[in-house]
């Protein structure tokens, strides 16, 4: 089975860093043909970094930095406080790369 993400997108805001995790939203765009036009569709994508990686994410990324992530898909499941269930998608990354730059970070 694979399980696997490649993005190039922009920071939609600057990394949330708590200790060696770091979160950030990313955004993707693609085109589509609606009627006779083609518009624009964004996409985004929460995307977990941990270690060396996060704090680097954290020294060489901001919003609207441009960046390539590869990743895994997943899915969490908890209880919220009344007891509903919730779900979140992140895509937990295996490669980050700043995009247009030698900086490899991971």
């Amino acid at each position: 089975m694979i399980n696997k993400v490649t993005l190039v997108g922009n920071l939609g805001k600057d990394p949330e860093h708590t200790g060696k995790v770091c979160k950030f939203s990313m955004a993707t765009t693609s085109s589509k043909k609606d009627g006779d036009q083609w518009v624009k569709v964004t996409e985004w994508h929460r995307v977990v970094c941990f270690g060396r990686t996060a704090d680097n994410v954290v020294k060489y990324l901001s919003k609207g930095s441009q960046c390539f992530v590869e990743g895994r898909i997943q899915t969490n499941k908890w209880e919220d406080k009344d007891n509903n269930t919730r779900y979140t998608t992140e895509i937990r990354r295996d490669t980050l790369l700043e995009s247009m730059s030698p900086v490899r970070l991971t």
